[in-house]
């Protein structure tokens, strides 16, 4: 029976293997060949198996040509691949076969056509973070050297999100199909792609691809103040390709002709560009639903008679309306005023580069947990409880001490307006409209806790609003200062959905029973 099926296979198998130019390969390794006349089953699949390493062999070692200067390859067999002569080996049912070149799993993907591209990033691999992408507003920036993979993720990109809208440069140079570049022209052409990202950003599309090579930060400096104007979350992305700075490589691969003494020019121009602070981000639909939702639980607690006392003291007012808006995001940065985010590391000027763990991580969508409120004279806050995979990133300081010396009582009054929107930028209603929802507030039931928690991630927090004059930033200490002295609360109220724990000097815990979920993305605040 192995006889036939052995005959039977080999015939059919016969043109296919001439059609792959492998025969030479086969006759190569007459020590893995057994007659057909007295293989058995066993025998003959192994045969097989060792013919299908061969040729994957063969495969791994085609030269690449570069399709649209970023690394898309094209099979041209040499001279040199039909030797196909390899090294290492490995035993397979004690038979020693010839291998393929070792690749790093964790950074290459294998396309259907065996070829390899360096794509796993998480909205390319990961279907919540594909999902994020279409339902938000996001502004991917590319960047890279000319031939290091770069047109390669955008045309990935364009595979998965056929919707995206493209700003690219070079578009400015290609007339009826036929690319044609001009030097005395690039700055009209950089404007052009800045005006478009602009139109587009004003139409509020869901997902816009920056496919420019952007050396430095300054050629980047026009697409993030247009995305902070107009409430997009900016990815920044780099190809992850081992020759991505390798200039000999990288002036044969680009196929706009760049001369090497230009790439090597850029390369040594190249600057490391690290954002203000990286997070978690939310869309603009989900910042304000949270934020109605803590101005709720707000008041909530200002129902309370011991609440509504101390808050009044420590606000200086006096009816529910005006207390309410004690709390405003006038200090907010450019692009935070109507979009909340967690900080997980400031970076400051100087500030090395840490692992490669948070620009991995760049694009990932991922579920915020709020497991209550924390409310003094200086902020409003949203605690968070980082899951193990987010505290992979967090990086802030939770054990940093600041005085509990409460401010001096602000002035009396409305709080200040928030900054009249420019003519040129969708309103704040349209950007809600344009993104889908995720916050849930009937998250997992939570325990009653009588200690602060672990330490490591205990400052993770999301800044709701500050009294007048406070910086965001003070709202991590606040939550810090309050958590110290968790074990110890001068009052504890039960109210419906949570419990109220007061620690003195105006400063409140509102613990909820159940938490508040919301979906994030990780990335950078440029």
């Amino acid at each position: 029976m192995g006889q036939n099926f052995s005959r039977h296979f080999a015939a059919n198998q016969a043109d296919a293997d001439s059609e792959e130019d492998t025969s030479d390969l086969i006759a190569a390794q007459p020590d893995t060949r057994i007659a057909e006349n007295t293989e058995t089953c066993l025998q003959f699949l192994r045969r097989k198996l060792l013919n299908l390493f061969c040729c994957q062999t063969c495969e791994r070692k085609k030269t690449r040509s570069v399709d649209e200067d970023e690394g898309i390859t094209s099979n041209k067999v040499t001279k040199e691949d039909e030797d196909c002569d390899t090294e290492e080996t490995v035993t397979i049912n004690d038979v020693d076969v010839e291998t393929i070149e070792e690749i790093d799993d964790e950074l290459c993907i294998e396309d259907t056509d065996g070829e390899i591209s360096y794509l796993d990033f998480p909205f390319l691999v990961d279907v919540p973070s594909m999902s994020s992408l279409r339902t938000s507003l996001t502004m991917i920036i590319m960047r890279g050297l000319p031939g290091s993979g770069k047109s390669t993720i955008v045309s990935k990109l364009r595979e998965v999100f056929p919707e995206a809208c493209i700003c690219s440069a070079d578009d400015y140079f290609v007339s009826h199909g036929v690319y044609t570049f001009d030097r005395a022209r690039l700055k009209d052409a950089h404007l052009y792609s800045q005006d478009k990202a602009g139109e587009f950003c004003q139409n509020l599309a869901n997902l816009i691809i920056i496919d420019n090579t952007n050396v430095k930060r300054w050629e980047m400096a026009p697409y993030f103040k247009t995305a902070s104007q107009h409430r997009y979350t900016v990815i920044l992305v780099e190809p992850k390709t081992p020759w991505k700075f390798a200039v000999d490589e990288l002036a044969v691969r680009n196929t706009h002709g760049v001369d090497e003494s230009v790439i090597r020019a850029r390369a040594t121009d190249w600057q490391v560009v690290q954002p203000h602070y990286y997070g978690w981000f939310l869309n603009p639909a989900d910042s304000s639903l949270l934020l109605d939702l803590g101005r709720s639980w707000l008041e909530k607690c200002l129902a309370n008679k011991e609440f509504y006392e101390d808050f009044s003291q420590f606000s200086n007012r006096y009816n529910l309306k005006s207390m309410l808006h004690f709390y405003s995001r006038e200090m907010m940065g450019k692009g935070s005023h109507d979009r909340c985010h967690c900080t997980s590391r400031f970076i400051r000027k100087g500030d090395p580069m840490e692992g490669t763990e948070e620009v991995d991580m760049c694009g990932q969508a991922s579920c915020l947990h709020i497991t209550g409120f924390v409310i003094t004279p200086r902020t409003f806050g949203a605690r968070i409880q980082l899951t193990a995979g987010q505290l992979s990133v967090y990086k802030q300081d939770d054990t940093e001490v600041e005085s509990a010396a409460v401010p001096a009582k602000p002035r009396s009054g409305p709080a200040s307006q928030p900054p009249t929107e420019k003519a040129t930028c969708a309103s704040l209603n349209a950007a809600i409209s344009a993104c889908r929802p995720s916050l849930s507030t009937e998250g997992d039931r939570l325990e009653r806790l009588s200690g602060a928690g672990p330490l490591v991630g205990r400052r993770a927090h999301i800044t709701l609003g500050c009294a007048d004059k406070v910086r965001p930033v003070q709202t991590g200490l606040d939550q810090l200062q309050v958590l110290r002295a968790m074990e110890q609360p001068e009052t504890s109220l039960d109210i419906p959905g949570g419990t109220l724990a007061g620690f003195g000097a105006g400063r409140w815990l509102l613990s909820l029973d159940r938490s508040v979920e919301v979906q994030a993305v990780f990335s950078g605040g440029f």
